[in-house]
């Protein structure tokens, strides 16, 4: 008897490969080659799984004459080849006697065994979860979050407040959101039952209270900030592919006889177009559920629809944003004592030229993420920590004060001053640039502050702690080694 299975090599395997990439809806197209490969031996189970055959990877007579039968006649000689033909696809094909369900969607009639069709509904519930209850939970939070989001603005009570000039209309009563949120979940309990008559009844009812919450609120965003449409395009929620699917299954045929025309074994098809229709009504994002509410938090809180931080620099909101971020940012740096010493001024104007300049795609990723942590009474100042922390500004700059005091330090100070220059004698240079160290730490405060404010006033805002340190080193050692070079010289004839 004829097999083919995992480590097979002949020109069966590329005839076998051809009707699996052509006949069967495979996760990943399969290489058309004459080598049974693991890729192979999983579109093989895949394939007897559906048809309700063993699934055990390997092809035989009953797999091939299905496989034959799916094909259609240019295929028989791929059956013959395993002992079958025909009649042997007849036989061991999807057991023909068995009785049949039958349902039709948009005009095409699809053909069931048992088996095929217990099978179909489960991938079925997977993606209506996935699709159509995705995106009601999307809409039915959206119009959650927009409520909430501008009820405390009207009461002004967090970061909202900063971004938005609220006047106009009133806003509409919770019992409207509540009425989506309610829909929704009984659609979700409906899909998550897998009961077909169910999904079917509250498919036609949930859409109008989740729809009709979603566009109040963006139409009550939109007399309040503007800009409703940018994130709201391709957002109506149709039901009626959904409902189609969910009604012919709910009134399956049992045992009917098909008629011309109907596709059997096609229910990986169905699925396919299925998921590709019920995908188009997912709201505004491939990310899921998370990544639109996100996109939603992101544009009702700051106004920004794109997100882009070019749009976000723009005018006062902008300002507020930089101004806010680098306050937040300046304390978290005056732990750092030089930058206490130059001052809580010159700090702030440098977050502030790196947050407009070479950190705007940090400011970017920062404020998304930030958005993310509002909740119900959070500050401003709270949510400006959280972009300064997010940006990396709670590091920026650590470790400073050690690198000033280190050995490093007094290294490049050497390197290049005079002091490189000068007969040492019996010290050595190590011995040398440690008198220097102990010299700098000593008396050179105020020569460190002011080569550090130089250096702070020429920075781009995104330098790392070794860069900022070795710029302040040869500042340092420019402008004011002269001062402490009697001491050193002293101390190196004294040793």
């Amino acid at each position: 008897m004829k097999m083919l299975k995992q480590g097979s090599k002949e020109a069966l395997v590329l005839t076998l490969k051809k009707i699996l990439n052509t006949k069967v809806v495979l996760q990943q197209k399969l290489a058309e080659n004459d080598l049974f490969d693991a890729d192979t031996t999983k579109a093989v189970k895949q394939f007897q799984r559906r048809s309700g055959l063993k699934e055990d990877g390997v092809v035989g007579p009953k797999t091939a004459a299905a496989l034959a039968k799916l094909a259609g006649p240019s295929a028989a000689s791929f059956a013959a080849a395993f002992g079958g033909g025909d009649a042997a696809a007849q036989k061991h094909s999807a057991v023909p006697d068995e009785p049949r369900q039958i349902i039709t969607v948009n005009g095409k009639t699809y053909v069931f065994t048992k088996k095929e069709f217990e099978n179909f509904n489960k991938e079925m519930i997977s993606t209506l979860k996935r699709t159509v209850v995705l995106a009601a939970q999307q809409r039915s939070e959206g119009a959650r979050i927009y409520w909430d989001t501008f009820h405390d603005i009207n009461k002004d009570q967090y970061i909202v407040s900063w971004f938005c000039s609220v006047m106009g209309p009133k806003l509409p009563d919770e019992s409207l959101i509540k009425a989506g949120e309610q829909s929704f979940e009984a659609l979700k309990n409906a899909v998550n039952s897998g009961d077909f008559k169910r999904i079917q009844d509250q498919l036609g009812k949930y859409g109008p209270p989740i729809d009709k919450a979603y566009k109040v609120m963006i139409k009550y965003r939109e007399d309040v900030i503007g800009r409703a449409g940018s994130i709201v395009s391709g957002l109506e929620f149709t039901r009626d592919t959904s409902f189609d699917i969910a009604g012919a299954i709910a009134n399956v045929e049992l045992g009917a006889t098909p008629g011309a025309g109907a596709i059997s074994g096609g229910g990986a098809e169905l699925l396919k177009s299925s998921a590709t229709e019920l995908g188009k009504y997912i709201a505004g994002t491939s990310g899921g559920g998370e990544s639109a509410v996100k996109n939603i938090v992101i544009d009702g809180l700051l106004g920004a629809a794109t997100g882009a931080v070019d749009d976000l620099m723009k005018g006062e909101k902008g300002e507020k944003v930089i101004k806010g971020v680098a306050d937040s940012a300046a304390k978290k740096l005056m732990s750092n004592k030089w930058a206490t010493r130059i001052g809580a001024d010159r700090v702030k104007k440098l977050v502030a030229r790196g947050l407009k300049g070479a950190m705007k795609g940090a400011l970017e990723a920062a404020v998304k993420n930030a958005s993310k942590l509002i909740k119900g009474n959070m500050t401003p100042a709270q949510f400006f920590e959280a972009v300064a922390t997010e940006a990396g500004y709670d590091t920026f700059l650590s470790g400073l004060d050690d690198w000033i005091e280190s050995k490093k330090f007094a290294t490049i100070v050497f390197e290049k001053s005079p002091l490189s220059r000068l007969k040492l004698g019996k010290v050595s240079k190590a011995d040398a640039i440690k008198m220097l160290q102990d010299i700098i730490a000593d008396s050179a405060k105020e020569g460190i502050k002011s080569s550090l404010e130089f250096v702070f006033d020429k920075l781009k805002g995104n330098e790392k702690t070794e860069e900022v340190g070795q710029d302040v080193a040869e500042q340092f050692a420019k402008t004011y080694y002269k001062n402490i070079e009697a001491k050193v010289v002293m101390q190196i004839k004294k040793a």
